[in-house]
């Protein structure tokens, strides 16, 4: 079950992970950033992704891509607070009923499939940003993109 939850919690993925990725090199303050992104109420959220722009120096060629991606996450954010309840209000009608084998591995697939649809539709958004942006730009993206990642895969395996 633990793993269904956190699965669910994996709705959206922005960056592949290579395996030779250290995560020691990642600066904190990204680090911090976005480690409590998806974690804040939607305000906080705007607010980081504003500071999160001043420290990218997004230019005035470069907004109307950053203010996709700002709407893009906090859409998700919102999105992924609605399925978690919707994921509770179905758990909770089992009246404490288990989920059977079967039922957990189409649940799982229901999931994976939803990941995979809405990282199929994020994908331009993220691409259309990630081409404006110059190699230092790139470079600070990548980073908190990568911390993101990392702190869902550690959720993942708790």
């Amino acid at each position: 079950m633990k793993n269904l939850i956190a699965s669910l919690l994996l709705l959206t993925s922005f960056s592949a992970v290579s395996e030779d990725t250290n995560v020691e090199s990642l600066d904190p303050e990204f680090m911090e950033f976005f480690a409590a992104i998806y974690e804040d109420p939607t305000d906080k959220v705007a607010a980081k992704l504003d500071g999160f722009a001043v420290k990218l120096n997004i230019t005035p060629d470069q907004q109307s891509a950053w203010n996709a991606f700002k709407q893009l996450i906090t859409n998700n954010m919102l999105l992924k607070r609605k399925r978690t309840e919707e994921f509770k209000n179905r758990f909770k009608a089992r009246n404490g009923k288990r989920f059977t084998t079967l039922e957990s591995i189409q649940l799982k697939i229901e999931m994976l499939n939803r990941q995979l649809q809405e990282s199929r539709e994020v994908l331009p958004i993220i691409e259309d940003l990630y081409v404006r942006l110059d190699a230092t730009q790139k470079t600070l993206f990548d980073n908190g993109m990568r911390h993101l990642w990392f702190k869902k895969l550690k959720r993942k395996r708790r």
